[in-house]
């Protein structure tokens, strides 16, 4: 089978990140991929390859008749079965509204069939969001479902059950697609990972310890409190120093609520190791006691970095609560609810072994292409 999969851009970008493995896993299933990105925002070069795969990148988010010529002779240069559409509204036009992009998309395509993987839908779907953010989310939704009318995809699908809920909502047929990791998971010995991550932060002749830790972005409304304090007062009752430890980068917001963190809790150890490499991450992750996500309970199906985390066993903790009407918990026995009792809650934050799921989800991909 050959697929394209067109995306909104492929520099440090998740959805690009994931467009890139899952065309890499699908081509070495024996399957021929190409990956367009339409609307970079870097200045990259036309055509580039990677894995055998060939990728062509156009910039900026306009689309005047020369881009969507070469758009159109790359697919047909191609000659694609199935063209997957990696589906983020902010990627394509400012503020997610699609006035140009549907229209600007059907003058590219060939005859083959349409698949659209909605890593985004549209705004203010929370029920805590901003009146604003509601009615911004209103017109987006108006676009969006121009834009299924106009381009008729033979297949949708999202990674999470709350969007697929909401797009069912409006009449369209679903399925879910899981998320996988993009951290390759590698063989760290134990003591190894202690050494680089645990030892040099560990107070005095400690070895009675927590370590806890988040990965990539700490999202904006994410609020430590009072989860973190009750952390710390069990620790403090069993004499554990607690190490709370960040990789990748935390964002503008993040740092701003990193260093609130710090000046709270002065009994707390934290150590921010930045951006790393895949394989020094993977250590990381094997050194942790559990993950704490940043993300609200509803959609912690489509964050990336909870993915990898569960990838690498390590049991995640969610602060973030009944934050959408008809909240679902995850359908994952190693995401769990913080509470107030950790004491009983730690006592279930178990371990269990390493669980890739890009091979997983990319059989599912192809049996949806099928």
């Amino acid at each position: 089978m050959r697929i394209s999969f067109i995306t909104a851009a492929l520099s440090n970008d998740g959805v690009g990140d994931y467009t890139r493995l899952l065309a890499a896993s699908c081509q070495r299933m024996g399957h021929t991929c190409q990956i367009i990105s339409i609307c970079d925002h870097e200045q990259v070069s036309m055509v580039e390859s990677d894995e055998d795969i060939q990728i062509s990148r156009f910039q900026a988010k306009t689309f005047p008749q020369e881009k969507l010529s070469s758009i159109r002779q790359t697919l047909a240069d191609f000659k694609p079965d199935w063209i997957s559409l990696q589906f983020v509204p902010y990627g394509f036009e400012g503020r997610g509204c699609l006035r140009t992009f549907p229209t600007a998309l059907m003058a590219t395509l060939p005859d083959a069939k349409l698949q659209i993987m909605f890593h985004e839908i549209w705004s203010g779907v929370d029920r805590l969001s901003p009146f604003k953010r509601r009615i911004l989310g209103i017109i987006q939704k108006r676009y969006i479902k121009k834009m299924l009318k106009l381009l008729k995809p033979q297949s949708i699908q999202t990674s999470n059950t709350f969007y697929k809920n909401l797009l069912e909502q409006e009449s369209l047929k679903v399925s879910r697609l899981p998320l996988f990791g993009n951290i390759p998971l590698k063989n760290w010995e134990l003591d190894a990972a202690r050494k680089q991550f645990i030892e040099p932060y560990l107070n005095s002749g400690s070895s009675n310890f927590i370590h806890i830790g988040i990965f990539g972005s700490i999202h904006r409304e994410w609020n430590p409190e009072p989860s973190l304090s009750i952390i710390s007062e069990y620790a403090g009752k069993n004499g554990k120093q607690v190490l709370f430890t960040s990789i990748g980068r935390i964002g503008a917001a993040g740092h701003l609520i990193w260093e609130s963190m710090k000046q709270r809790h002065p009994e707390v150890t934290f150590i921010s190791h930045g951006e790393a490499t895949s394989s020094i991450i993977s250590g990381w992750l094997q050194s942790l006691d559990f993950g704490i996500a940043t993300s609200p309970m509803h959609i912690i199906e489509k964050s990336g970095t909870v993915k990898a985390m569960l990838e690498h066993g390590l049991p995640v903790v969610v602060t973030r609560l009944g934050e959408a009407n008809n909240e679902e918990m995850a359908d994952d026995a190693q995401i769990f609810p913080f509470h107030d009792d950790f004491q009983k809650l730690f006592e279930l934050l178990k371990r269990t072994p390493p669980r890739p799921g890009l091979e997983q989800t990319t059989q599912l991909f192809i049996q949806v292409l099928s």
